[in-house]
């Protein structure tokens, strides 16, 4: 009965998002594209942006690269008149990744932007929906995660979720049966190091030396490949706009309503910028403590996998709502673990919430009652990572199903 009960709620959440938020947003957002009033025109965030939002940096960033000097990426001015040529005045967006992910997106200006916007969300988003699929052998999984709020939140915004999710999730698969593809996945997060920072922690506590030394390696050899096709002024330039990037962040007024991070949560309620910055480093503290403690005593097991991505989600300051689309792996890694051993009374409630919370906390948060939910969602979600490992003898395994596979 349990098992049903999931799939009932889960899907009355579904609803929720598609009758509510999803239609809401599609309506402001694609509506402009779609009469007339700019051709190809919609938006993510703000009036007028073109289709894809944030791809339009990705692929404002390859033309750049490919027409002058690679280093004029992080030149916000020139990166600015490449984006308002290709996309109008909307479009200002600086380049804050460092250059190995200039290797990735280089390409992209190769083809048409719709195209080129086309095939990045469609192979993105064909790996993780592989990789999430294999986390949780589950029938319903591909249709949950085609479903999740975070999926579409990245979609809709043509960020980078989807390949972060996909790297760090293939790596955790293979941690075991291939420590050096586990090794290579996981250093190409290197392209998003605020997003990686705990990696190399966990594979330290875990002492997955193989592993780590793959990582190291991968990490390595793309920094230096990046400088041999970019020239080694691209580093230069990196290290030297890189605090330009968040300079800007905060001086243009970030979308805190749409940043599930404690830094974030502080600065909408008003607190203060050192208050901001403890309550983050708290948050900090919990998620590394929370990855040390696991990996060291049970490294790639379901918890301490869920542990190390809500940890990575809630180390940096500055996270956005795509990002989520990394939540499907805590989730399917903690679903996994209760379908084997049985779910705690409270667990399938708080996977639920969490589930709907990508999209549920940005108008609760941005539009309704500035009320930031998103943090402390994933709080619960790190310390139920964590209760997992001690209340490994009060659960009975397939305690969540009637039968066959549970969540």
């Amino acid at each position: 009965m349990a098992n049903r009960r999931l799939v009932v709620y889960l899907f009355a959440f579904i609803a929720f998002f598609f009758l509510g938020i999803y239609l809401d947003k599609i309506a402001r957002s694609w509506g402009g594209a779609f009469l007339g009033r700019v051709p190809g025109y919609a938006r993510c965030d703000r009036p007028g942006e073109p289709v894809g939002g944030d791809f339009t940096l990705f692929y404002s960033a390859s033309a750049l690269a490919r027409s002058g000097p690679p280093e004029a990426v992080y030149d916000f001015s020139r990166l600015r008149e490449t984006e308002q040529r290709l996309f109008g005045p909307s479009v200002t967006l600086p380049w804050p990744y460092p250059p190995v992910f200039l290797l990735l997106v280089a390409p992209l200006a190769l083809l048409p932007y719709l195209s080129s916007l086309a095939l990045w969300l469609l192979t993105t988003l064909a790996a993780y929906l592989l990789v999430v699929r294999r986390t949780l052998p589950h029938p319903l999984t591909l249709w949950l995660t085609l479903a999740f709020p975070g999926t579409f939140m990245n979609f809709l915004c043509g960020q980078n979720g989807f390949l972060s999710a996909a790297l760090v999730g293939g790596g955790l698969l293979r941690l075991d049966r291939c420590p050096r593809a586990a090794g290579v996945l996981l250093g190409l997060m290197s392209y998003k190091p605020h997003l990686a920072v705990l990696l190399p922690v966990a594979l330290l506590a875990g002492r997955r030396w193989q592993t780590l030394r793959w990582a190291a390696l991968t990490a390595l050899g793309l920094a230096a490949l990046s400088a041999a096709v970019f020239g080694f002024g691209v580093w230069q330039s990196f290290f030297r706009h890189i605090f330009f990037s968040v300079q800007m962040l905060q001086e243009s007024g970030a979308p805190w309503s749409k940043m599930p991070s404690f830094y974030a949560a502080v600065q909408q309620l008003g607190g203060s910028f050192l208050l901001s910055a403890l309550a983050q480093g708290l948050a900090m503290a919990a998620g590394l403590a929370a990855v040390v403690w696991l990996w060291g005593r049970a490294p790639g097991s379901p918890p301490a996998n869920a542990a190390l991505v809500l940890g990575a989600l809630m180390f940096p300051p500055h996270v956005f709502n795509y990002d989520l689309a990394l939540l499907a792996l805590p989730l399917a890694w903690l679903a996994r673990d209760g379908s084997a051993r049985g779910f705690l009374p409270w667990e399938p409630a708080l996977l639920i919430l969490a589930w709907g919370m990508p999209l549920l906390y940005v108008p609760l948060e941005g539009d309704l009652l500035h009320i930031p939910l998103g943090p402390g969602l994933l709080a619960l979600l790190l310390g139920a990572s964590v209760w997992r490992y001690f209340a490994a003898g009060r659960l009975t395994p397939g305690a969540a199903s009637d039968g066959g596979p549970g969540f």
